[in-house]
């Protein structure tokens, strides 16, 4: 990671996972990753990831203001968190999808606990609903890239991430967040990739509307849509680095690991930040 001079107070990147991590990609990118001067990265694995998450807010000191949740399949830019501390938002999270066909969203429109009542949000939806971008309220979100602020994790109160009988952990937590009065919002400008055998790009075409780039190397191929006109050339550089669907053999303990900058298992790399 790459601490750089901001406005934004320190937080922690937290990483919830099982014995080992199942993909390099996410390291190569934490790599680059800004941060606010002081961020520190937790690797939490063991039972389950609403386990690891808790754990994970369990290891948060008063001096982290923020949590911004990963997992071990999940790449981003370099400016993905300061763009998401940016909207100075309770919760947000970036435009996912989903590992498996049919792609979706890991957005929800109606998201409660009576019968398990849910409905997602598609990419016809989110073109639609942010035809030029931006910020707005969804009911619920999955976890990948979620930016949570540490007055909302204290209002929630433990346990803040759990499999209720008709949610999961992290529709749960959403639901919590909102019934204390915050609203949960995506920020329709920033994309995380889903990695499995390919990597999962969500992505707009020329025409405003969305649709998902799977990307193996330098070849990529829209999945909604095959015939649709790609965007700029840029949107397509994240499965290009090294390291993409790549086992990590190294096992790891079922325990917290410290891995900040400066710290025993990482570097500081300082550079400022217009």
């Amino acid at each position: 990671m790459k601490e750089v001079e901001s406005k934004h107070p320190p937080g922690v990147i937290g990483i919830p996972m099982a014995t080992h991590a199942r993909y390099t990609g996410v390291f190569y990118d934490l790599d680059a990753l800004h941060v606010p001067l002081g961020t520190k990265l937790i690797i939490a694995s063991g039972v389950n990831v609403a386990y690891n998450c808790n754990n994970i807010v369990k290891a948060m000191t008063p001096e982290h203001e923020w949590l911004w949740i990963l997992g071990d399949d999940h790449r981003f830019e370099p400016e993905t968190l300061l763009a998401l501390l940016a909207r100075d938002a309770a919760v947000v999270v970036p435009v996912v999808c989903r590992r498996g066909a049919p792609f979706q969203t890991v957005l929800y429109r109606v998201a409660s606990t009576e019968h398990g009542s849910f409905l997602t949000y598609s990419w016809g939806d989110l073109t639609r609903h942010f035809p030029n971008g931006g910020v707005g309220p969804v009911d619920a979100a999955g976890t990948a890239g979620m930016l949570i602020r540490s007055h909302v994790l204290a209002a929630v109160g433990d346990p803040w991430f759990d499999w209720g009988k008709t949610v999961s952990e992290d529709i749960g937590f959403c639901l919590k967040a909102r019934a204390k009065g915050y609203e949960i919002l995506v920020d329709t400008d920033q994309r995380l990739t889903h990695t499995t055998n390919c990597e999962l790009l969500p992505y707009r075409d020329k025409s405003g509307a969305w649709n998902v780039a799977a990307q193996v190397g330098d070849y990529s191929v829209s999945l909604l849509n095959p015939s649709a006109e790609k965007g700029d050339p840029r949107e397509f550089t994240i499965g290009r680095r090294s390291g993409e669907s790549t086992w990590l053999r190294e096992g790891r303990a079922p325990e917290i690991r410290d891995v900040s900058p400066g710290g025993e298992n990482g570097t500081r790399d300082s550079v400022s930040s217009s």
